[in-house]
Formats: C-alpha cells, sequence, structure tokens
C-alpha cells in the first residue's frame, strides 16, 4: 500500500523533513511517496486525467495544491495519504486494520482530511469529492483552501449523500467556521453536480 505526502517545493524545510522522515521509517511495509508541485502535476497528468491535470496546475496555493492532489492520489492507485506537517508517534496499520474499505478521521463531527485512508482505488466518495474539487477550480469558486477543495468539500459531499449529517456539520460552520465560508452555496454545487448512487 502507497503512502503519499506533498510539500510544493522540492526541498522541504528541516522541520517538514523531520516530520516526513518520521512517517517514512516508521512505516517501512508502506511504499512511501513524498511529491512536490512537480511530481504532483506528473502523476495527476497520468494517473487521473487532463481535466484534473489543467485544475492542478491553476491552483495556486500549496494548501489547495495538497488537498487536491490527496483526491487525487488515492483515489487513482489507493492508499494512504497524511499531511506534511503531521508526525508519526505511532504506526498506521492498526488503524488501516479498522477499516474494510476506507476510513477517515473525524473530530466532532466534522470530516478532517489531513489524514485520509482508503484501501482501494477508486473510491466513489472520493471521486465525488474530486469532482466537486474540479468544478470548484474551474470556476474560481470559494473564498478559502478549505472549501475549494479540503475538508468543507468532504463534508459537503458527506451531507449531500447521508442528510443524517446535516445537523452536525451545520452546527461547526454556524459555530466554529462561520456562514460566511460559504457552506450553503457549497451544498447547493453538490446537489447540483453530484448524483447520488448506491455506490457513492
Amino acid at each position: 500500500m502507497r503512502l503519499y505526502q506533498y510539500w510544493d517545493a522540492p526541498e522541504p524545510p528541516a522541520e517538514v523533513v523531520e516530520w516526513t522522515e518520521g512517517f517514512r521509517l516508521r512505516h517501512p511495509e508502506l511504499d512511501y511517496h513524498l511529491y512536490d508541485r512537480d511530481a504532483a502535476a506528473r502523476f495527476i497528468a497520468g494517473h487521473v486525467g487532463e481535466r484534473e491535470a489543467r485544475a492542478f496546475e491553476a491552483i495556486a496555493v500549496p494548501s489547495m495544491q495538497s488537498d487536491y492532489f490527496r483526491y487525487c492520489a488515492v483515489w487513482a492507485l489507493g492508499g494512504v495519504y497524511v499531511d506534511a506537517d503531521l508526525q508519526s508517534r505511532d504506526p498506521l496499520p492498526g488503524l488501516l486494520d479498522q477499516a474494510p474499505k476506507s476510513l477517515c478521521l473525524v473530530w466532532d463531527g466534522h470530516m478532517v482530511a489531513s489524514l485520509l485512508m482508503c484501501r482501494a482505488p477508486h473510491d466513489p466518495f472520493l471521486r465525488a469529492c474530486l469532482d466537486l474539487s474540479t468544478d470548484n477550480v474551474e470556476d474560481r469558486w470559494g473564498c478559502n483552501a478549505y472549501m475549494g477543495a479540503g475538508a468543507g468539500v468532504m463534508n459537503v459531499v458527506r451531507v449531500h449523500v447521508a442528510p443524517k449529517w446535516t445537523r452536525k456539520v451545520e452546527f461547526g460552520f454556524d459555530n466554529v467556521l462561520g456562514r460566511e465560508w460559504g457552506y450553503p452555496e457549497l451544498l447547493e454545487r453538490a446537489r447540483r453536480r453530484i448524483a447520488v448512487t448506491p455506490e457513492l
């Protein structure tokens, strides 16, 4: 299984190198890959598609690049994505063993995208997140990376697919982030663009 991380520059700061090396060294059983912007662009063009490659090239903010690349990498080949600013304290396989297909971190009802795990490629939920993120980039929609391609996208797709999460997710947007982040608008975009299927 692959373990992906992203840093936009070829040479991350020393502190980030220490963290990424921690993940690489603690997980010898995983096929570790650290991608910079150029390597990520080649990956997306080769494994996902031209439309997604153009969208990635259009993203100027590094945090949003990593958000978008995460969907592409894990959807295309399966595996595990971990943000480069996280530190490895315990091995990941224990978490992976708990989920037969996929696993995402949830905190207080909200999906957190910094640690995203999927065992198999072509997960339909990730595809929906990738498609909505691509639409957002192409339309230049969203006031921030979180709503453009980050965890905001995951949470909106989650509510669209499983409305039982609506109150929990809306509470977080209303009381933590604020309505000015564009949650209702993004949910409406998801409803217009993503068909809810049994697979999803």
